[in-house]
Order: C-alpha cells, then sequence, then structure tokens
C-alpha cells in the first residue's frame, strides 16, 4: 500500500492533484510494531517523531478483535517527541514506556494495559515544571494506567471512567466530568478542577492552600 493517493480536485478554474494519506494511523512506526507483533515478538523499541501519530493505536485494534493474540503481552520501549495520541486506545496486554516529550492527547480513549512517560536522563526529575505530555490526555478513558513523570497541559483525565492517572501537575479543566477511576496530582492544578464530576476519586498535593477553592464543590465532597 502507498503511503499516499492522488486525487484529481476542481478548484473552480482547472483540475489539480491533491495528495492524500490514505491511512494516517498506519505510519511506519505503526507498521513496524504491528509486523513485529504478528510475529510474536513481545517486545519492541522505537524512536519517535512528531509525525509518529497515535502510536499503538493499530496494534490495539488487532489486538481488541482478536487478530493477534499475545498471550504474555508486549512492552514497548520508545524515545524521541510523539505525535499527537500516543497509546491512543490501549488495551491489557500493552505496556508502552516513552522517555522523552508526548504530544496531545495521550492515551486517547484508553481501555487497558499501562502508559509511562519519563523525563530525558539529563533533566532533574525533582523539576515538577517540566511539561511532558501536552492537551487531553487520557481523554474518555475507561481503563488502564497513565503514569506521567512531569506536568500535563490542559484537560487531563476529562470524561475518565475508569483509568487511574498520575502526574506531577496538570493544566486547567483537570478530571472534568469525570465518572469513575482515580486522578492524582504530586503537584498543583491550574483553574477550576473537576468541574461535573460525578464519580471517582481524585488525590491532590495542596502545597498553597488553594484547591478547595479550585474544586467544583457542588458536585464534589472534598
Amino acid at each position: 500500500m502507498s503511503e499516499y493517493a492522488v486525487q484529481n480536485v476542481s478548484n473552480g478554474v482547472g483540475q489539480k492533484e491533491k495528495r492524500i494519506r490514505e491511512n494516517p494511523a498506519v505510519n511506519k512506526a505503526n507498521q513496524q510494531l504491528l509486523d513485529s507483533a504478528r510475529g510474536g515478538v513481545n517486545k519492541f523499541s522505537w524512536e519517535l517523531t512528531v509525525e509518529d501519530r497515535s502510536f499503538g493505536a493499530t496494534l490495539a485494534g488487532q489486538l481488541a478483535i482478536k487478530n493477534i493474540e499475545l498471550p504474555n503481552g508486549i512492552k514497548i520501549e520508545t524515545t524521541g517527541f510523539t505525535g499527537q495520541g500516543f497509546g491512543f486506545c490501549a488495551v491489557d496486554g500493552m505496556t508502552l514506556r516513552h522517555t522523552g516529550f508526548a504530544n496531545d492527547v495521550v492515551a486517547g480513549s484508553m481501555n487497558g494495559g499501562k502508559i509511562i512517560l519519563r523525563l530525558p536522563e539529563h533533566l532533574s526529575r525533582g523539576d515538577f515544571e517540566n511539561s511532558i505530555l501536552g492537551n487531553s490526555c487520557a481523554y474518555g478513558a475507561t481503563g488502564g494506567t497513565l503514569y506521567a513523570d512531569g506536568a500535563a497541559g490542559q484537560r487531563l483525565g476529562v470524561r475518565n471512567s475508569g483509568a487511574v492517572i498520575v502526574a506531577r501537575r496538570a493544566g486547567k479543566y483537570a478530571f472534568e466530568y469525570m465518572t469513575a477511576g482515580i486522578g492524582v496530582l504530586l503537584g498543583s492544578c491550574h483553574g477550576v478542577i473537576c468541574a461535573g464530576m460525578t464519580g471517582g476519586k481524585l488525590f491532590l498535593m495542596d502545597e498553597d492552600n488553594s484547591v478547595e477553592n479550585k474544586i467544583d464543590k457542588q458536585n464534589v465532597h472534598v
């Protein structure tokens, strides 16, 4: 399968060719991971770039419909800068460990498995200000575990309904509309948090005695 398809489109004056990626989820990294899993490999490593979007999603789909079976699971080690959607729709049996930095929507719609994000060795583990993942991470997650050794962007854990989510800090609107699962922040959170939350548990480090003023008390017991 070619990476791009060519489509003729009209611009009102004449015809021109437009290159369209046939399947953006099946990029080189995803294809290599899929081929390795089909061969029964239970360990995989890769250096990612921002073009490697939705890394792990293709394999997750094949595992979910049992086209591929890995009784002992698969351990995936990656480095670099991820594209959007790292670990999207991860399922049980998948363990993704990334050393570097991640983009938006990490662990989006995650159903199972583990996703672990670590800072590069040259950065201090004690520096909670280092951002390690982007916005809307673990959005709509229903299971699994996300560990982030750094700060998250906005809307962490929105609509979480069963996952365990751990980060050092988070931006605005964390854990909105959460119905189940667990959220843990080892540092501060900006703006209003857990608005519309109806279930689950949050464990928050209240460094400056400001958490109570940020929580939506109409729905949440402190």
